[in-house]
């Protein structure tokens, strides 16, 4: 018994260590967060945080599983890649080293790693095809350069 409870009190000391690591990283990420507010700040630059959360991560990458009627459209990845219901996603075909733009979903529905959304019209400019590549393309990022 005695053997048992050395353990469990090493265990103990153990997590003990991990939750001071884990609040020493949560401060410096705080910390972090407010000087990137306060230089964004003084460089007159304002962020809609609800935007912001709104957008699929930034480089994520999947392909076009299924093509249905209507618009609809299966991907590979979900929820595990950070995507959420109302995410929109822009579809690239890469065929013989050159990409061309096809269009751009709403997901609609979302599972841990398969998503479904629909075509959006208004930015349709080609026909989706299975294998299609599925990413986000951050304009924010090509107007501030």
């Amino acid at each position: 018994m005695s053997t048992e409870l050395i353990r469990t009190i090493d265990e103990a000391h153990g997590l003990a260590i991990q939750v001071a690591n884990y609040q020493t990283i949560s401060w410096q990420l705080a910390q972090d967060y407010r000087d990137a507010v306060e230089v964004l700040r003084r460089l007159g630059v304002t962020a809609d945080l609800a935007l912001l959360a709104a957008q699929p991560p930034a480089g994520i990458r999947g392909s076009v599983t299924e093509v249905r009627p209507g618009g609809v459209v299966e991907i590979s990845i979900g929820s595990d890649s950070g995507l959420a219901r109302g995410h929109h996603l822009d579809i690239v075909r890469n065929r013989d080293g050159r990409s061309s733009y096809i269009g751009k979903i709403e997901l609609t529905n979302v599972t841990a790693d398969r998503a479904v959304g629909r075509v959006m019209p208004e930015f349709r400019r080609g026909v989706v095809q299975r294998n299609d590549e599925v990413t986000f393309i951050d304009v924010h990022e090509f107007v501030a350069h």
